[in-house]
C-alpha cells in the first residue's frame, strides 16, 4: 500500500500526463483492493463457520468416533470427512 502511494506521488510530481497515470493507478489499486477484500471476506466467513461448529462441539463428536492408530487409515478417514464437510 505504501509503495503504491509513493508511486502515485512520484508520477504526480514528475509527469505532465498526470490524469492518464492517475486513472491507471486508480484502476490498478481498485482491482488489487477488491481481490484482497474478497479473500478476507471468504476467510472471515470460513472462520465463523468453524467457530460455530466448534462451539457446538461438532469436531469433538467426530474425533470421538475415530479409534484408529494406523496413519494410512487415519488419512483415509480424514479425507472422507473433508469431502463430506465440503458439501455443507
Amino acid at each position: 500500500m505504501l509503495g503504491s502511494i509513493c508511486l502515485c506521488n512520484t508520477y504526480h510530481h514528475t509527469s505532465d500526463k498526470w490524469p492518464y497515470y492517475m486513472s491507471f493507478i486508480d484502476d490498478s489499486l481498485k482491482e488489487h483492493l477488491i481481490e484482497t477484500t474478497e479473500v478476507l471476506f471468504f476467510i472471515l466467513g470460513n472462520m465463523t463457520i468453524v467457530r460455530i461448529i466448534d462451539t457446538h462441539e461438532g469436531f469433538s463428536m467426530i474425533t470421538d468416533l475415530i479409534k484408529t492408530t494406523k496413519k494410512v487409515t487415519l488419512i483415509w478417514i480424514w479425507r472422507t470427512l473433508i469431502f463430506f464437510y465440503q458439501q455443507l
